[in-house]
């Protein structure tokens, strides 16, 4: 999983970003493995030479050990002028309920590979989870659905996004774990996730999802899937 960088100094004048994810809550027993992975990760990223990030945090629980939240982007951090995000939420809430859903077996998500990838301001990592094969075709119609409608919203003008570029399902995962800031090269990276690839395998951690969220700098909605 290679993913194309964008990182934007300033706002676009008279834009405002917007993403989209799909949510879900990880179980007591989910987050207990989740725990053990990145024990690991913090363990083998010790060996690594160019960089290291230290040790990485847990974002599925809070200090006080409350559970958080995880997602998978759906779409990067893009910009669109405020008729246009309006067009874009309006579209997709609409839209969505037409994908022939059949329940909850089609927003099972399984994850089996961990690797390290950029934040978006590229001065941090985050430790991740990609999806296996079947998880990303289950996944493709809402995928495919929500880049057609940022693509019709903004009618023609060209795409802005900061960040990581989220075009093709390879690159597609969830975030489990972050570092703290530190300084690297994009091609360190490549080391870190060749120390990830020694990890014994982690077995399959799958989660459900029924909540598609937009993303806004004037706040966020949830559209129930079914």
């Amino acid at each position: 999983m290679r993913l194309r960088y964008k990182l934007l100094s300033t706002v676009p004048h008279g834009m405002v970003n917007s993403y989209t994810y799909a949510e879900f809550m990880p179980t007591t027993s989910q987050c207990l493995k989740l725990h053990s992975v990145v024990r690991d990760v913090n363990n083998i990223l010790d060996f690594a030479e160019k960089v290291r990030p230290g040790k990485t945090k847990p974002l599925f629980e809070n200090q006080l050990g409350v559970k958080s939240a995880l997602h998978v982007s759906l779409s990067d951090n893009f910009y669109l002028k405020k008729a246009q995000k309006e067009s874009f939420e309006k579209m997709l809430k609409d839209r969505v309920q037409e994908l022939p859903w059949k329940g909850k077996r089609d927003t099972r998500l399984t994850f089996n590979k961990v690797r390290t990838v950029p934040n978006n301001t590229a001065d941090a990592l985050f430790v991740v989870l990609t999806l296996d094969e079947e998880s990303k075709e289950r996944i493709r119609p809402l995928f495919e659905l929500v880049k057609t409608v940022a693509e019709e919203a903004r009618q023609g003008d060209k795409k802005v996004f900061a960040g990581p570029e989220l075009n093709e399902l390879d690159a597609l995962h969830v975030s489990f774990a972050a570092s703290d800031k530190i300084s690297y090269k994009m091609d360190d990276l490549e080391e870190l996730n060749e120390l990830c690839e020694l990890l014994d395998p982690i077995g399959d951690l799958e989660f459900e999802f029924d909540t598609l969220k937009i993303v806004a700098q004037q706040g966020r909605f949830g559209i129930k899937l079914f």
